[in-house]
């Protein structure tokens, strides 16, 4: 049987859990733009060198 107070802090926790989930989850997608902005950065490198 869970007390009151246990509850609570499994639903604080849960809620923290998810908030550091949504952190990652931005920061991962940041991390794809800035990725792919790179990478067609060296394309265009790439075909300057080329031509």
């Amino acid at each position: 049987q869970q007390t009151d107070a246990e509850l609570q802090r499994h639903i604080r926790s849960s809620g923290e859990f998810k908030q550091q989930h949504e952190v990652l989850l931005s920061t991962l997608r940041l991390e794809q733009q800035l990725h792919s902005t790179a990478t067609n950065q060296h394309k265009r490198l790439i075909k300057e060198v080329i031509n």
